[in-house]
């Protein structure tokens, strides 16, 4: 097509300029297009922070567009905020995705005998983490980008993180750990 800025829609034009030498000709080969049909798009039922795809199989699940690495299973749990889809992909290596689903906020987990403690909370410049396990902490903003990636604190290690980057707002803070998950609101003052 001479100009790949036009939309063609679903219907594509080879045009090929052959040029035939004098000397030896080959026999004809015929050429045979096959044009793949996509799977079908898939779709996410949500209960709370619990996405399922109708595909059983061959699962990308999306946050804010960017692939979450791991995330192949039918069914992903939400860690933040954000945009959701999941793309399926078949053997021939068409793909389809999901409309998106928006989280706008995760269920959050109680700290209460948890072992972790976090504070002040809301924060102006800085915010401490405690924790009675090995954990993993991050920071995500509302639109579900991590803004302070996977901190590891030992166990019963304290630790205080710089928080005097961040805009004021919202955030949650995920905190991992070998005996559970949770997602936490942590409130930053301007």
């Amino acid at each position: 097509y001479l100009n790949p800025g036009q939309q063609t829609g679903d219907d594509y034009y080879y045009f090929y300029d052959w040029v035939i030498n004098p000397g030896c000709v080959s026999n004809r080969v015929p050429v045979t297009g096959v044009v793949l049909t996509p799977p079908a798009v898939p779709t996410i039922s949500q209960a709370g922070n619990q996405l399922t795809s109708s595909s059983a199989t061959n699962n990308q699940w999306y946050l804010n567009g960017n692939p979450i690495a791991g995330a192949t299973s039918q069914v992903y749990t939400a860690t933040g905020p954000g945009s959701y889809t999941v793309v399926v992909t078949d053997p021939n290596g068409c793909s389809a995705e999901s409309q998106p689903v928006l989280i706008t906020s995760v269920q959050e987990g109680s700290l209460a005998g948890s072992g972790i403690s976090i504070y002040p909370n809301p924060a102006t410049e800085l915010v401490t983490i405690e924790t009675r396990d090995h954990a993993w902490i991050s920071i995500f903003d509302l639109s579900g980008q991590r803004v302070i990636q996977h901190l590891e604190l030992q166990s019963l290690e304290q630790k205080t993180i710089s928080i005097s980057g961040l805009a004021a707002g919202i955030y949650t803070v995920q905190v991992s750990t070998t005996s559970g998950a949770w997602q936490v609101p942590l409130s930053i003052l301007p």
